[in-house]
Order: C-alpha cells, then sequence, then structure tokens
C-alpha cells in the first residue's frame, strides 16, 4: 500500500507525493489567481474595521482639545457587548450616557456635566451609527470586474414592542470588530492553528485545513522574523528589547514541545486520511468527490511539510537568540568598566573657549592612525632568563637593531607617494604661473604633454586640487599663498605651504617676493576623464615689489 513518506524523506518521491492536476499553482499565475479568488472574501474580513478607523481619522484632525471620541465610541461598544449582547437586552439612551459620564470620571478624573454627557453622548452614537447612514467600503472586485461596495453597521436601534422605547443594540458586524480587535495572544496562534487544522482534517473539510496550514505556515514564519527584530532591540540597549526576548522566550522555546506533539499528531492524522484514500483507490470505489479530495490532501501535505521543518528551525533561531542574549550582556557589563575618551566633552572645550580650530586635530588622529607596530626577536628563545631585574637595555646587539628598525606600513608608503605627487605637481604649477596667468585647462593640457594623460587621471591630482583650493573665506573664490618664507624639505610637509615652498626648494624655484593666487570659476567645470569634473580655476603668480 502507498504511504505518506516521512518528511526527510520526500525529496525522492516528489512525483508520488505532490503529483496533483494544478501544473501551474506555483507560478506567478497561480498566485495572482489566489489573490483574486480571495478578494472578496478579504474585503469582507477588513471592512468591519472601516468604521473604527474613520471615526478616528475624523477625530484627530480636530484642532480643538477634547474628550477621546474614538476611544469612547469603542467603550460604548463594550458596554453594549457586556451589558446588553450578552444579557439579551437591549440598553437604552440614558443608560449609555450614564456609563459615558462614569468612564470619563474614572479614567480622566473629569466630571462632566449634564449639558456636557448628554453632548459627547450623541456625538459617540452619531459616529458609530455614521450619523444615520450605514459605513460603506468601496473597492474593485477583479473577480467580477466590477467595482463594489461592503456596508457595515456597528450598533443599529430597534423600537421595542413592550414599552415603545428605543433599544441600542451591537450587531453582528459590530461583534466581529470587537472580537477581531482582541483575538488570542500571537504566542498560541501556532498552538490554536494546529488545533483547528486537526478538527478540520477529522470533518473532512480539506479546503478550510489547507488555508489554515497555510496560515500555520505565515505564524511560524512570523515568529522566525521576530528573532531578527528583537536582535536588534537588545543590540540597541533598554528595557523594551528585555521584555521582548522574555517574551519571544516564552512563547517559542516554552511553547515547542507542546507546538511539536501538535504538529506529530496532525501529521499521523494526515497520513491515515492519505491512507484511508489510497485503499478506495486500490478498491476502484472512489468517487470524483474523492479524488478532488485527494489531490488537496497532497497540497495539504506539502504545506505541512514546509510548516515542519520551518518549525525546526524556528527552535534553532530561538537558541542561537538566547546565547546572543548572553552575548550582549557580557558586552555591556565589560562596557560598564571600560575606559572612554570624552571626545564630545573636549570638543566642546574647545569651542566654548575659542581654541583654534586645528587644536580638533589632536582629538581625531588617534582615532584613525594605525596601530604601533612591535617587533619581537625570536633568538629571545634561545637565551638565559635574567633572575633580577636590571636597567632596561637590550639583551644584545642584534635585537637591539631588529626591533629600532623601521617597518613600512602601507599608510607610510601611501604618504610617501602623495607627498612625492603633491612637490612635482606643485613644482609644474609654479614654473608655469609666475608672473603671469595660467588656466586649470591649460595646466592639464601641459601635464598631458609632460606625464600623459595618466598624470590628470590619478587621484592624487584630484586630492590636490582639493587642497589646493582650501581656506577659501565664506563667500569668496580667491586663495592666496606666499612664497617668500623659509620652510623646510619634504619630510615636513603639513599644509599647501609646505608643499610649495618644498617644491621651489627642491626644483630651485626663484619664488621670492611672489604670491600665488587660485581663483575658481563655479560656471565652467573641467571633465578629468573617468566621469570626474571640477570647477575651473586660474592661477597666477603674482610678484610685490
Amino acid at each position: 500500500m502507498s504511504k505518506l513518506y516521512p518528511f526527510g524523506e520526500l525529496e525522492n518521491n516528489i512525483d508520488l507525493i505532490l503529483e496533483e492536476p494544478y501544473g501551474e499553482y506555483g507560478q506567478t499565475t497561480a498566485v495572482i489567481r489566489t489573490f483574486r479568488d480571495e478578494l472578496d472574501e478579504r474585503m469582507e474580513q477588513l471592512k468591519v474595521f472601516y468604521p473604527f478607523m474613520d471615526i478616528l481619522r475624523r477625530n484627530r484632525v480636530k484642532e480643538e482639545p477634547g474628550y477621546p471620541v474614538a476611544e469612547l465610541c469603542m467603550s460604548v461598544l463594550t458596554f453594549l457587548l457586556h451589558e446588553g449582547r450578552l444579557k439579551f437586552q437591549g440598553l437604552l439612551f440614558k443608560d449609555i450616557e450614564e456609563f459615558v459620564i462614569r468612564t470619563v470620571h474614572m479614567l480622566t478624573d473629569r466630571q462632566l456635566t449634564e449639558e456636557d454627557a448628554l453632548s459627547l453622548t450623541d456625538t459617540i452614537l452619531d459616529e458609530l451609527q455614521n450619523n444615520g447612514a450605514n459605513y460603506t467600503v468601496p473597492y474593485y472586485s477583479f473577480f467580477d470586474a466590477v467595482r463594489k461596495e461592503k456596508h457595515v453597521k456597528l450598533i443599529e436601534m430597534k423600537l421595542s414592542d413592550e414599552d415603545g422605547k428605543l433599544y441600542y443594540h451591537i450587531t453582528k458586524q459590530g461583534l466581529d470588530f470587537y472580537l477581531k480587535t482582541k483575538e488570542f495572544p500571537e504566542e498560541s496562534q501556532i498552538t490554536i492553528n494546529l488545533l483547528l487544522f486537526k478538527l478540520q482534517l477529522e470533518k473532512g473539510s480539506f479546503t478550510y485545513a489547507y488555508n489554515t496550514v497555510k496560515r500555520l505556515n505565515m505564524e511560524v514564519q512570523r515568529k522566525l522574523e521576530r528573532k531578527n527584530y528583537i536582535l536588534g532591540l537588545l543590540m540597541a540597549g533598554g528595557s523594551e528589547g528585555a521584555v521582548a526576548y522574555r517574551e519571544y522566550h516564552q512563547s517559542t522555546l516554552l511553547q515547542f514541545d507542546e507546538e511539536t506533539q501538535l504538529f506529530n499528531e496532525s501529521r499521523n492524522l494526515l497520513q491515515d486520511t492519505f491512507d484511508d484514500f489510497q485503499n478506495k483507490i486500490s478498491r476502484n470505489t472512489i468517487t470524483e468527490k474523492e479524488k478532488r479530495a485527494y489531490q488537496m490532501v497532497k497540497r495539504i501535505e506539502a504545506e505541512m511539510r514546509k510548516a515542519i521543518r520551518s518549525h525546526e528551525n524556528l527552535l534553532k533561531e530561538a537558541t542561537s537568540l538566547v546565547k546572543e542574549y548572553d552575548r550582549i550582556l557580557d558586552l555591556r557589563r565589560k562596557t560598564a568598566f571600560t575606559e572612554r575618551f570624552n571626545f564630545i566633552g573636549e570638543f566642546d572645550k574647545i569651542i566654548n573657549k575659542g581654541l583654534p580650530t586645528e587644536s580638533l586635530r589632536f582629538l581625531f588622529e588617534p582615532l584613525i592612525l594605525p596601530n604601533i607596530k612591535k617587533s619581537f626577536n625570536p633568538l629571545r628563545i634561545f637565551m638565559a632568563q635574567k633572575i633580577t631585574s636590571t636597567e632596561d637595555e637590550p639583551d644584545s646587539i642584534f635585537e637591539e637593531e631588529v626591533e629600532l628598525s623601521q617597518i613600512e606600513t602601507t599608510d607610510m608608503l601611501v604618504q610617501a607617494r602623495v607627498a612625492q605627487n603633491f612637490v612635482i605637481y606643485a613644482a609644474g604649477l609654479l614654473i608655469h604661473c609666475l608672473g603671469k596667468e595660467l588656466n586649470l585647462r591649460e595646466w592639464c593640457n601641459i601635464l598631458s604633454t609632460q606625464y600623459g594623460s595618466e598624470a590628470i587621471s590619478n587621484v592624487d591630482f584630484l586630492s590636490f586640487l582639493i587642497v589646493l583650493n582650501r581656506g577659501k573665506l565664506p563667500g569668496e573664490r580667491t586663495r592666496q599663498y606666499r612664497l617668500n618664507e623659509d620652510k623646510t624639505d619634504i619630510d615636513g610637509l603639513r599644509t599647501m605651504e609646505d608643499v610649495l615652498h618644498a617644491a621651489a626648494i627642491k626644483y630651485s624655484i626663484p619664488t621670492d617676493g611672489f604670491t600665488l593666487e587660485v581663483e575658481s570659476k563655479d560656471e565652467d567645470d573641467i571633465d578629468l576623464g573617468s566621469g570626474i569634473k571640477v570647477t575651473n580655476m586660474f592661477f597666477r603668480g603674482i610678484k610685490y615689489e
């Protein structure tokens, strides 16, 4: 006899288990058809929320301070349910008015006057009844290709035949709205869907069972998604993350055994159902209706397999969250005793005392400098250990040479390259602009002729232009560099003035009495290649007597 294979063995028997006449079901067209077929039903479920959202929207846009009408509408629905429908009676206007007075006094500590109580109760009942008209929810039905409307009534008035008075009642739609806003807690949704699924299988309601198992799959996925959300809260700190973690821990780990048992019972029940259909097929006693049900059972099984695998993955994720939670707590404990540098405090001191902004570099540079390189002489492992401490001195000449040797890091190599290129660019600029004017486009042509197009596309050239153009006062386009000061060699470069003087010294350029003036032209751009454009500049080497 054929059987439903264990979930770990399905991959080898997919043709048997997942055989179905709906060949396009797993394709996009099937998803669209599912949406089309379910839209009317979903709008039927959604319509009961429309009145409250409309009441909430209308009363939130009012500027004058008053009473929370939308929330009080919810309280009146609660009153009509517990004191009206559950006691098989209607409620008079004065009963609702007294309830509103007590609610406002108890929850807001405000005492309504007789006039205010009458006005507020009228407003609440008018909102719930939409001033005597039903609430209308318009939407477009793709199944019938027409626009439709759903009508909603939360409460209604009925005239009593006994005393001729008007009594208020909560409608079925009002009851649906009230119950749907306070359903079972999220942590029990998997258990509830599993119990419902078992009941539907036992009754042979396979279509409903299929929808339930799909919803079950979504609930498992929702718990999986919540794990990452809680992890983010824990990393951010605060009590919200700890509360969310405890709730997740209770709803997942503590209920996992119960949910696993229900999954196993549901799978066994599904197996028995499948075997019954196989017996009928073997005896050729199966009807057309049962054949369709048989195909639905196989689709149910496919969804159940996904749900079980996701549920097993959920346990792994929940377990890993426990480890992550412990790790985050450990990091926080260590952080509490970790020494910190008060960057903001020191920054405020510099600003408040009006110190030079260059002082900020002493706060920022240590954060971006590489770690100091350390070396270790492996020959020390063969040397005798000292018993008494003596003055610090190298154990050998070899060790001294090793420890004092300079290690060239990548940062050092880059700094040396940038300094060298800056000096070359500065020298070329000074040679061609002293005593005359040169624009950036002309200078680019000169560089291309002398060094090739790589001299312009080089990233150091763009950096040189940016640094050269800095230091302008707000609203000004011109920057000047005095060239008649004594400067050091290339190793002491810190500013653009240092670069210009180093270039003059290295290439013996007579710059005494000259000032380099740099002016930018915002309306004119120069294309440096590779999609990089910069503002055109004019360079002038001005001689001062």
